[in-house]
């Protein structure tokens, strides 16, 4: 699969694979209230967790986690896999108000509409693609990051969002059936400590999630 390098603009208008079609949905919409509490595993204080450590090298830090993110949601999407199919999920999107067109163009041009199990196996295929890349993510401690890694990162984050605001509109019932909805609420809580500690997505591209992400930070 080809590097698709699109950067993750300040607005909607500028990422063409962003289509808001309504205003934003309340939290009830999303699986939640409003009122209760994200529900996680008890593990580690995960507002912590996601802090460079001392003497950690920023770029190092920032690609041991997309690569952790990335196998989260590779391990996730496996569990619902019965459930996101074609013929349910025609298309990705995030409710009735967001949907996701895919790339592959370098500027983000040209995008087409897929289902939304064929946007997360590209997407998934696109990020080990560029977790492979040794020019873009160097697996050796004295090799440089290139001038421009952020770029990959905020795009790796934002795609990645896309995926938990396809599970928490279309496929929370199924999480919840197989027992599994805290370990999706303790990933999204962990990946968006992590986006928020270092601004990489931007809000417009967080507003399908808005309220429940207002939950779990105050959670």
């Amino acid at each position: 699969m080809n590097k698709n390098s699109m950067i993750a603009t300040g607005s909607p208008q500028n990422d063409q694979t962003f289509r808001p079609i309504k205003p934003h949905i309340s939290s009830k919409r999303q699986g939640t209230s409003g009122k209760e509490k994200v529900e996680s595993i008890p593990q580690i204080d995960l507002r912590q967790a996601v802090k460079l450590p001392e003497g950690e090298d920023l770029n190092e830090w920032l690609a041991k986690n997309v690569s952790d993110f990335y196998r989260q949601v590779s391990m996730l999407y496996s569990t619902i896999t019965e459930f996101c199919t074609d013929e349910h999920c025609p298309v990705m999107s995030a409710g009735p108000g967001y949907r996701y067109l895919w790339s592959e163009d370098q500027s983000g041009s040209h995008p087409a509409e897929v289902t939304a199990p064929q946007y997360i196996i590209y997407l998934l295929k696109w990020i080990d693609s560029l977790l492979e890349n040794e020019e873009i993510f160097p697996s050796t401690s004295n090799a440089p990051f290139p001038d421009d890694f952020i770029v990959y990162v905020k795009n790796c984050m934002k795609r990645l969002f896309r995926f938990y605001a396809h599970c928490y509109y279309h496929h929370l019932e199924n999480f919840q059936a197989l027992k599994m909805e805290k370990l999706l609420n303790t990933s999204f809580k962990h990946f968006i400590f992590f986006s928020y500690e270092f601004n990489l997505i931007s809000q417009d591209q967080l507003e399908p999630l808005r309220d429940y992400i207002e939950l779990v930070l105050n959670s």
